[in-house]
């Protein structure tokens, strides 16, 4: 994978999170000496192994929204892989798709639903060693800025002179500041 650390969000998907159950188990990882393995999906109901992690130093608290689009507080736990492990290395084509269907769900979002996710996304970007660095884009904040857009480029006050292949104007975000 070539990460040396990541995260991981704990277990609740609608309202403030409790350290209890699955979540407790995880802050005790070190002293209840439960191994855990980490697994992601790129499909539905497909999993990728990616070997056996620690928690990487103590567990935290932030605010994000929940499946009802509500603020709330999570644990999030911050891991690595264990020591003298193999790192996996994934395909691109795996995180690439894994991208489409992320943008596919957005699409579908109501406005309002679209905003709101965009104005409480994560203020920096993640990234993963693959075969090649990719910085993974959030796509609420994405499909946000080309719907506030309309259709127009902002720095030249233009219509964007592409259409995709559903006849939507073709416009391609940009950082503000730059990822890489």
């Amino acid at each position: 994978m070539g990460w040396k650390s990541l995260t991981l969000t704990g277990m609740g998907r609608v309202g403030n999170q409790t350290l209890t159950s699955q979540n407790k188990t995880v802050a005790e990882s070190i002293s209840n000496g439960v191994e855990m393995h980490l697994f992601e999906v790129f499909e539905a109901k497909k999993y990728v192994y990616l070997g056996v992690v620690n928690l990487a130093s103590e567990p935290y608290q932030e605010e994000q929204l929940d499946d009802n689009g509500q603020k709330r507080q999570v644990w999030v736990f911050p891991l690595r892989l264990k020591e003298n492990q193999k790192k996996i290395l994934l395909p691109d084509k795996l995180i690439k798709m894994k991208e489409v269907l992320r943008e596919k769900k957005v699409k579908k979002m109501a406005d309002s639903d679209l905003e709101n996710r965009a104005r409480n996304a994560r203020r920096k970007s993640s990234k993963r060693k693959s075969i090649l660095f990719i910085y993974e884009r959030d796509p609420y904040v994405t499909e946000f800025a080309k719907r506030w857009a309309k259709g127009i480029y902002q720095l030249c006050d233009q219509p964007a002179p592409y259409f995709n292949k559903n006849g939507e104007p073709y416009l391609h975000t940009h950082h503000i500041e730059w990822l890489s």
